[in-house]
């Protein structure tokens, strides 16, 4: 005493990850500062439930109670340091609401181990098909250049970009207590692209405005969506 938490961190990791050899991932648990993060491959995370907003990562800038929208947690970390694996643990899911598991889906993160107590049809549903999704376009969740809440059309509605090799893929969640229908995200065409509704798994038509493609979708309160733009005019299997 007195101790330098991240000078301490630092140390360590930077003389552990020295002498371990290159192919072997180093983990622990919680995000490391900036500087320490080079020595580290992936780190477990809580940032999605209830309890891990209140105990571990308290926001400075919440919107105060009455502005209409439901909560959404965001991830920072995970976009400042996109080749650091971030694995969501789904701790005591069971005191609570699978609800918070959709999160893990809109950041595109991995997840350890499966949500404890799994004894809803609907969330085991949900994982099931966010687990099928992440792997099907696993060139867009793995990309070095995700955009965290890029412009969207309606309020309420979050967005997140993940370019891949030849296609490119947004995470939709609707935070309103309300559906959301029409329009959702302009994005810039390519000539011969098509668009589809990844998650529910058909076909979607754009509007073309002044070189944008204007995507409409219908999105119930609270629900998560997920567009994918394929170039060449190629649908995604």
């Amino acid at each position: 005493m007195p101790l330098n938490c991240n000078q301490a961190d630092y140390e360590f990791l930077k003389a552990i990850r020295e002498v371990t050899p290159g192919q072997i991932a180093l983990y622990g648990e919680y995000p490391n500062v900036d500087v320490a993060s080079q020595y580290s491959d992936c780190n477990i995370n809580y940032y999605f439930l209830t309890a891990g907003q209140r105990l571990f990562c308290p926001t400075y800038d919440d919107r105060p109670a009455g502005h209409g929208l439901s909560p959404m947690p965001l991830n920072v970390y995970r976009y400042l340091f996109p080749r650091i694996v971030q694995l969501d643990l789904p701790l005591a899911v069971r005191h609570g609401s699978w609800h918070e598991l959709k999160f893990t889906f809109f950041h595109g993160e991995a997840i350890y181990d499966s949500y404890w107590v799994r004894d809803e049809s609907k969330g085991h549903a949900f994982m099931v098909r966010a687990y099928d999704l992440k792997k099907e376009y696993k060139d867009c969740f793995t990309s070095d250049r995700p955009e965290m809440l890029v412009p969207t059309e309606q309020t309420g509605l979050c967005a997140n970009r993940f370019p891949g090799q030849g296609r490119t893929l947004w995470t939709l969640y609707n935070r309103r207590y309300t559906t959301l229908r029409g329009p959702a995200l302009a994005v810039d065409h390519v000539d011969g692209a098509a668009y589809r509704d990844a998650w529910n798994n058909r076909p979607l038509t754009a509007e073309m405005r002044a070189g944008k493609a204007v995507i409409g979708l219908t999105l119930g309160p609270q629900e998560i969506g997920c567009i994918v733009q394929t170039s060449g005019g190629r649908l995604p299997k």
